[in-house]
């Protein structure tokens, strides 16, 4: 988060807008960010949380990262529109700074062994996860690394883009498009591992079934 209003920051002073206002929009998207990654992830888990929901909102666990997104996007839109701001120059300074939080993301996701990984791999890369929160004896694709490096380059792509000053949603519109193309690929990866046969062989077990949704707890 503070790489990411950084860059707002930079992206902000550069078109000629006060570089406090993007310090409010950054707080905005860590506050909504976190309301809606913990609302979001009570709603997946409903029946384990429905015991003691109050337990379950302030526990340290339990953040969905898709939650946070919409979060963080409702809380600046209404933020940008009680001060008066263009929503199209807001959304286009905050895609790049939500591209690189989901990078720094997906960091977390990989050392804490979260479940979000491939199938088992043979290549010299895979990883196993032996005390992770989902845990595996077997090597398997490390998936969150691959998204951490494609969404590095997709934040490149559009910090250049935004800093250039255009009219409309046009940076916002490629983060959608970018984001949605590099999500496609992962889950392709995390189900499609190539070189998977021969770790399973080896394993003689199996091996956890990988959740799809991105969650770092």
């Amino acid at each position: 988060m503070c790489a990411g209003g950084y860059v707002v920051q930079r992206l902000f002073r550069r078109h000629g807008i006060d570089s406090a206002a993007a310090l409010e929009l950054t707080v905005a998207a860590i506050l909504g960010g976190l309301v809606g990654a913990r609302l979001y992830w009570l709603a997946e888990h409903w029946r384990e949380a429905q015991g003691d929901v109050f337990h379950s909102m302030l526990s340290g666990a339990g953040f969905t990262w898709y939650g946070g997104l919409l979060g963080g996007v409702a809380a600046v839109i209404a933020l940008a529109r009680y001060r008066h701001q263009g929503l199209g120059l807001v959304a286009n300074a905050m895609a790049p700074a939500v591209t690189l939080s989901d990078a720094v993301a997906r960091i977390g996701c990989l050392l804490a062994g979260d479940g979000t990984y491939g199938r088992p791999s043979d290549l010299p890369w895979a990883i196993a996860f032996p005390h992770g929160i989902v845990p595996t004896s077997v090597p398997v694709q490390p998936t969150p690394a691959y998204e951490t490096l494609a969404m590095l380059v997709v934040f490149v792509v559009l910090y250049l883009m935004a800093r250039r000053l255009q009219p409309g949603w046009h940076v916002f519109a490629w983060f959608l498009v970018l984001s949605g193309v590099e999500r496609f690929a992962v889950e392709f990866l995390r189900v499609n591992s190539p070189g998977s046969s021969g770790s399973r062989r080896r394993s003689g077990s199996r091996w956890p079934v990988c959740s799809s949704a991105p969650e770092c707890c």
